[in-house]
């Protein structure tokens, strides 16, 4: 599709009247046939191309070798299928070999008399190590390697060249700095059967038998159930087209985001390479004719995809940035340790309906919409049970099709209010924001088939049920479901205490990733009464502190006692030593102003990413 769009990149190679090199294109991401500028410039240098996927448990288990990510695994496999079968229609093939990836390449470029080796580069740390030695065993072997940009809009190397060698920790910065740049290339063109017809295409074999029993194994008393999402590259083409609703503005929906229909749904293509950023990029840019700079907000999908490469940017130029210690943009925080509680929250069983039916559908499907993320990710942390944001990434990883090392990471310490977001104060309330989003509770119904039976007034607070309304549904709360693990009004007052705390005490950290840009261009509304508010999107506001009480208390707070001899109220931050210089000056004044405006303006907020 856009076959309108091709690329006026002078890296694109053309093609060669006599090519001579004998190269293999190494399939990571990028599992796609369009916009694929690696393996353009492989046909049009070479007489002969090898198609090479690497599966090497080390890159695709990153944690628990026998539980991470097999709603994932299954992903992956329809994906590497549906691209070998694309292959052979135009005249290819795709060989899947299994083992330590630069022993395979290594082997092969022998066996095979390489002369050329190409593929799309990595943004991730630990995929830009492996790269790295990989890129220098060959080159030591004389091959020549070319490696292209593909899985972002933009070269993040160059982008962080152009700062100095520092990362841009705002999303404002980071538009500020692509705004110098010209527009992200446009998409190549697709490989087809042409670019094949002239090549010596070889038979060998491949682990593609070794392959299939390594994941019958893997997957055995597996539920192989898609439903409904089925990897690779054709699937994500014909999801583009089906589901992106162009003529609407290009935003994403608030209203009914629950399902898959409700959005585009095309995160866990973006994350394996299955579609193109830039296709995307451009495809709404030439459906939606309107002004770059007005159409960047997080809000607009053109924007989002722009706040998955800063994402990417971030990452990958942060130390530990998939983790609290060492991390110099993370907030230190003493959170709480409750195996019970983390597992309540894991297997949706905290006693709240639309938590619970949100991590239950994440376990089923491997997916839930942008909203529901952001409600079990606050109610996991800052929300409600005051548990480290790591372990919500860790189980984001295992069960997410769409989990990706930075944009997992970089959503957990939004949502979490540990780095980017500084509004901690707007909490998502567990009752009420399901209440708003599906008022009839047909979502919870789906997935907590306990409460199937309960009336539509009780559905998201089955505890408040009458005995007889719960012997009628035939679910007793506390036997067949469970009470709230924890107090909602009560817990969450706590916790925006505890927040309070440790962030007067490092406001170093926090102005290194303020964002002081109102993306909705609405107009602010005066500050809001003291008592605790619901808006209309069903987030609990909670006023601070009267502005002159906070000034006579923020930044003067006692040290409180370490986690464990203070009963578990949050303690005072371990120190850090920080790596990375602030990148603001201003000072934070979240404590002292809340609107109404920017509370509802984020119902829809960059993490989403498409999902």
């Amino acid at each position: 599709m856009n076959s309108e769009l091709s690329s006026t990149d002078d890296e694109v190679c053309e093609p060669q009247s006599n090519p001579t090199h004998r190269t293999i294109h190494w399939f990571k991401k990028g599992l796609r046939l369009h916009d694929n500028p690696a393996l353009l410039h492989a046909v049009n240098t070479s007489k002969t191309v090898y198609p090479v996927f690497v599966f090497d448990e080390a890159f695709i288990f990153q944690q628990d070798k026998d539980n991470a990510g097999k709603k994932r695994l299954l992903f992956l496999m329809d994906a590497l299928q549906d691209l070998r079968n694309s292959l052979k229609k135009i005249g290819s093939n795709l060989y899947i070999f299994m083992g330590d990836t630069q022993s395979v390449l290594k082997n092969k470029v022998k066996e095979w008399n390489i002369t050329q080796f190409t593929y799309i580069f990595d943004t991730e740390v630990h995929f830009r190590e492996r790269d790295k030695q990989v890129k220098a065993t060959l080159q030591e072997m004389g091959i020549n390697v070319v490696s292209k940009v593909g899985h972002t809009l933009y070269d993040i190397d160059k982008i962080w060249t152009q700062n100095n060698g520092m990362p841009l920790l705002t999303y404002r910065k980071f538009l500020d700095a692509v705004a110098s740049r010209s527009e992200p290339p446009l998409p190549v063109r697709t490989i087809q059967t042409h670019d094949f017809l002239n090549k010596e295409v070889l038979t060998c074999e491949d682990d593609t038998k070794r392959y299939e029993a390594f994941t019958d194994k893997k997957l055995a008393g597996f539920d192989r159930n898609r439903y409904g999402w089925h990897g690779g590259e054709t699937h994500a083409l014909e999801r583009f087209k089906l589901r992106c609703d162009f003529q609407k503005g290009l935003e994403l929906p608030a209203k009914t985001a629950l399902q898959n229909s409700s959005s585009t749904g095309l995160s866990p293509y973006f994350c394996l390479g299955c579609i193109s950023p830039r296709m995307f990029y451009h495809t709404m840019k030439t459906i939606k004719a309107e002004a770059r700079k007005h159409c960047l907000t997080p809000k607009s999908l053109m924007g989002q995809i722009i706040w998955r490469d800063f994402f990417y940017c971030v990452a990958a130029y942060t130390p530990n940035f998939t983790r609290m210690k060492g991390n110099p943009i993370c907030l230190q925080i003493s959170w709480a340790e409750d195996e019970k509680l983390l597992e309540s929250w894991r297997y949706g069983v905290t006693g709240y309906p639309w938590i619970d039916a949100n991590m239950r559908q994440l376990k089923k499907e491997g997916w839930i919409n942008h909203l529901g993320r952001d409600c079990v990710a606050c109610f996991l942390t800052r929300g409600n049970l005051w548990l480290n944001w790591e372990e919500g990434q860790k189980v984001f990883e295992q069960y997410l099709l769409d989990a990706d090392y930075s944009i997992n990471a970089g959503n957990w310490l939004w949502l979490s209010a540990s780095a980017f977001y500084h509004k901690f104060n707007k909490i998502f309330h567990p009752v009420y924001f399901g209440k708003r989003t599906d008022p009839t509770g047909e979502y919870v119904r789906k997935f907590v088939p306990e409460l199937a039976k309960y009336p539509h007034k009780y559905i998201y607070e089955p505890w408040k049920a009458p005995l007889e309304v719960q012997i009628e549904a035939n679910c007793i709360i506390g036997r067949d479901y469970p009470q709230p693990v924890v107090d909602h009004e009560t817990s969450s007052q706590k916790n925006l205490e505890r927040m309070r705390r440790f962030r007067s005490q490092q406001e170093d950290t926090i102005n290194m990733t303020i964002d002081s840009f109102d993306y909705s261009k609405g107009k602010e509304v005066g500050s809001v009464s003291r008592s605790a508010l619901l808006d209309k999107e069903g987030y609990v506001v909670r006023p601070p502190r009267s502005t002159k009480r906070a000034a006579a208390l923020d930044g003067k707070l006692p040290s409180s006692p370490p986690l464990e001899n203070n009963e578990n109220d949050g303690g005072s931050p371990p120190k850090v030593t920080r790596t990375i210089k602030p990148t603001s000056t201003s000072k934070n004044t979240d404590n002292n102003t809340v609107t109404v405006a920017v509370a509802r303006e984020n119902k829809i907020r960059p993490e989403c990413k498409l999902s």
